[in-house]
């Protein structure tokens, strides 16, 4: 039985949280959207992402369909994974199944992990959880569901990186490697993809809102998450450090283009 969104919500210091449900991948998103005391709520993730994109896709909040954008929806359904337990019914192959059904668990320092078992997932995301009535301003609001979270989820985008993550694991444990060893190493791992897992991760327009999220996030966990893979922050700027002094010259190297990608990267690094 789902619980009916209330709509005389009590106004003085209370947020609303998105109570994410396990499903399918392929499934209908479905939450609940509930009311609580920022005081006394229970333990929530904040989800970052970009929202420039349309209304394309919907979730079921309290059996209602809510439009929401694509890039939302691909962030749900990522962190719906790890929350679902595997069924054998939903079992396609055995090993892939067991990649995608283990779950996530968001443990940066010494902060208790949020998702080790299945079940509801708290999150608050703002496009759903603010309410335009409230009368506390959204700014304020906003930095006081920050300064609560458990942690932030930065939602950089759906796809692949793997390959991209074993380039930044290369640089960031090797001896100041060049472009040729890393790319020796990629082909010796069988992974022809590195470039494009690369711009993936740097393209990613979660950076422009980075210094935003910076000044939010202050003394929080962040999690950077790219589909249903977690990337460390440290890393991915290493690897941008190294790149840059590799292509101090200006010629280029790696990629064409992928100079760019990357010294734009820093650019937002350096703004927050």
């Amino acid at each position: 039985m789902s619980t009916p969104i209330r709509l005389n919500q009590p106004k003085n210091h209370s947020i609303r949280l998105l109570q994410l449900l396990p499903g399918d991948p392929e499934s209908q998103l479905e939450c609940h959207l509930i009311d609580v005391f920022l005081k006394t709520s229970p333990p929530y993730e904040v989800l970052s992402y970009t929202s420039d994109s349309p209304a394309t896709d919907s979730i079921l909040i309290d059996d209602q369909p809510t439009p929401i954008s694509l890039n939302l929806a691909l962030a749900l359904r990522s962190l719906r994974v790890d929350i679902t337990k595997p069924t054998i019914k939903r079992q396609k192959d055995p090993e892939a199944h067991v990649k995608w059904a283990q779950p996530v668990a968001t443990v940066v320092k010494k902060k208790t992990p949020l998702t080790k078992r299945y079940g509801p997932r708290m999150l608050w995301v703002d496009t759903l959880c603010l309410d335009p009535t409230s009368e506390t301003p959204a700014p304020e609001l906003t930095k006081a569901v920050h300064a609560k979270a458990t942690s932030v989820i930065a939602w950089l985008g759906a796809g692949d990186v793997s390959a991209a993550i074993a380039a930044m694991d290369f640089v960031h444990f090797r001896f100041l490697p060049d472009v040729k060893e890393l790319e020796q190493a990629m082909q010796d791992q069988g992974r022809e993809d590195v470039w494009a897992a690369l711009r993936r991760v740097f393209e990613s327009p979660w950076w422009a809102q980075g210094g935003f999220m910076k000044e939010l996030a202050k003394g929080k966990a962040v999690v950077m998450r790219f589909g249903e893979r977690e990337v460390d922050r440290k890393k991915i700027l290493k690897f941008a450090t190294w790149y840059g002094k590799q292509d101090e010259g200006g010629e280029g190297c790696g990629e064409e283009g992928f100079g760019e990608i990357v010294k734009s990267y820093r650019e937002h690094q350096e703004a927050g």
